[in-house]
């Protein structure tokens, strides 16, 4: 499936042809996989990455993404992850499941680290490349003309300071210069899903069917 290129540049036509995508592959894969009895919470979550994930995404490396985009993308994962685990908006509301709730419950990133995390693997090749090759040129290319009155439009340097903003510090003992050695410092603060899992509280584990439970 191929991008789609708006006259103004603006990313949103992409993004909601994706999220439409996404949802229906989603849907597909609901009754033989997602609500399957025999299917585990680990290979329900890899499949979700792989197809409806990589659907939703795929370009997301150049895209300059607005609050509301994002807001588009959060809700596209946080409602995907409801389904899931077959969690009614009544029974979120009367038992105050919070969105950070349902990261532990599935063992997977907010949409923000994920994308985030292949902005950077991205930019970690960019580097890599020689100073003649067009991606290493458009990084950083802008144009001599004033700007007008008011914020400017949201770009995709906006975007990678977003996500640069979210790695943790760089190990400078580890391969310098090397793109192996940047494709292990991107981190992002993974975390410890044993010890969020056994935190939630009673009634959010709960709604955990045996057959999500590993």
């Amino acid at each position: 499936m191929g991008s789609i290129l708006s006259w103004d540049l603006n990313d949103r036509p992409d993004l909601e042809n994706r999220a439409l995508q996404a949802k229906k592959a989603l849907q597909a894969m609901m009754p033989n996989v997602f609500r399957n009895p025999h299917v585990s919470t680990h290979v329900k979550r890899m499949l979700y990455m792989a197809i409806p994930m990589n659907l939703l995404l795929w370009g997301c490396e150049t895209w300059a993404l607005k609050e509301s985009d994002w807001n588009i993308l959060r809700v596209f994962h946080t409602s995907s992850i409801r389904r899931i685990f077959n969690l009614s908006m009544a029974e979120v509301q009367e038992n105050r499941i919070r969105n950070v709730d349902l990261y532990p419950m599935f063992e997977i990133d907010p949409i923000d680290n994920i994308v985030a995390s292949r902005q950077l693997r991205w930019l970690g090749k960019i580097a890599m490349m020689k100073e003649t090759r067009l991606p290493r040129k458009f990084i950083n290319a802008w144009h001599p003309n004033p700007r007008p009155v008011g914020r400017p439009l949201t770009t995709i340097r906006h975007t990678y300071l977003r996500a640069l903003k979210l790695i943790d510090e760089l190990d400078e003992s580890d391969s310098a210069g090397k793109l192996d050695g940047w494709m292990r410092t991107i981190r992002l603060n993974p975390p410890d899903w044993e010890t969020r899992r056994l935190a939630l509280t009673p009634h959010i584990i709960g709604f955990q069917s045996p057959t999500n439970i590993e």
